[in-house]
């Protein structure tokens, strides 16, 4: 960490999350906080052996890591502004807060449940284990669930063009996938 010894150059001023909160409320940014989900420390792998044994770590962290981007987006938050489908002008506004507020704002605003890089990202790891437990060949109740919950992902194909109520619906069936994929993993 850099070291301020002239008394010119100043530390960057430190934000609280409180401190963000107050900031974007200011701005007109509407910020509703999920509440964390139980974290699945323990995972039940049993049920996801590969007719290829080399294959079976591979499967099983795909399903911690998608595990963890579950609890991650369960506990993300739902921020939403008024650019609408104006892009170019909601970049241009990240990138003045990124550079009035710094690494604060980053964390916060990253963990939007609307940002089609949230949503896309945890569709692609759910389409990723689906197709891994098809081609390792895993056979099992919990696998065929995972396989039908990776079909459930809406299509994000016109995402810009949704309303906010449609996003905000396409979430909730997000939530549920998570939901529903943390509970048939979980050690009981």
């Amino acid at each position: 960490m850099k070291q301020y010894t002239d008394p010119m150059e100043q530390a960057p001023k430190q934000y609280s999350e409180a401190d963000m909160l107050k900031a974007l409320e200011k701005e007109g940014v509407t910020i509703v906080r999920q509440p964390k989900p139980e974290s699945v420390v323990d995972i039940d792998y049993s049920g996801f052996e590969s007719e290829y044994p080399k294959q079976t770590p591979h499967i099983h962290r795909e399903i911690k890591l998608v595990a963890e981007m579950c609890e991650k987006f369960l506990s993300g938050a739902i921020i939403t502004d008024a650019f609408d489908g104006d892009h170019l002008k909601r970049r241009e506004w990240r990138h003045m807060m990124y550079q009035k507020y710094g690494d604060a704002f980053d964390s916060l605003y990253s963990t939007n449940k609307l940002r089609i890089n949230n949503i896309g990202g945890l569709q692609s790891w759910f389409e990723t284990i689906g197709k891994a437990l098809k081609i390792f060949k895993v056979h099992s109740e919990k696998s065929e669930a995972i396989q039908v919950l990776a079909k459930k992902f809406p299509s994000l194909e016109h995402y810009d063009e949704n309303t906010v109520e449609q996003k905000l619906d396409l979430i909730h069936k997000m939530d549920t996938i998570c939901k529903e994929f943390l509970e048939l993993v979980a050690k009981k």
